[in-house]
Formats: C-alpha cells, sequence, structure tokens
C-alpha cells in the first residue's frame, strides 16, 4: 500500500544519507513492521488447521462435466 510512497523516498534518502545507512533504515523498517504484526494477539492465536473435506455434491457434479468431455470428440468441442 505505501509502496510507491517508498520508492519515491528512497531515492532523496539514499542520496543525503548513502547507500549503506538508507539499506540499513530499511532493513529496519521491516523488522520494526514484522514485529508489530506479532504482536496482534489474532496473529500470535492463528493455528494450523487441515483442509476441510470437499462438498461430495460438488466433486460428483465436477467429475460428471469432465467425463462428459472426455466422451466428445475433439471436433465437437471446437464446433460447439
Amino acid at each position: 500500500m505505501f509502496g510507491p510512497l517508498g520508492l519515491l523516498l528512497a531515492g532523496p534518502a539514499v542520496d543525503g544519507i548513502g547507500v549503506h545507512a538508507a539499506l540499513l533504515i530499511s532493513a529496519l523498517v521491516v523488522v520494526l513492521a514484522s514485529a508489530a504484526a506479532l504482536t496482534s494477539r489474532g496473529v500470535r492465536q492463528l493455528r494450523w488447521r487441515d483442509a476441510e473435506p470437499a462438498d461430495a455434491a460438488v466433486g460428483a457434479a465436477q467429475a460428471r462435466s469432465v467425463a462428459a468431455l472426455d466422451a466428445k470428440p475433439v471436433a465437437a468441442l471446437v464446433d460447439a
């Protein structure tokens, strides 16, 4: 979201304080932003869940449509 603003400020920052200092400050900003995200309770309480089983009706409908396409000759598919 703020990427274009960062790019706009990067050129003058490098020109004013040097490449090494600008990279260190940029790395510090990234670390601080990541740490700030991890302070959120919702992020810290995320847990891995196994994928839920697919709906049987949807799976059966997809299987029927694939089987119907496999049964048609290629020329019939191109003309359709």
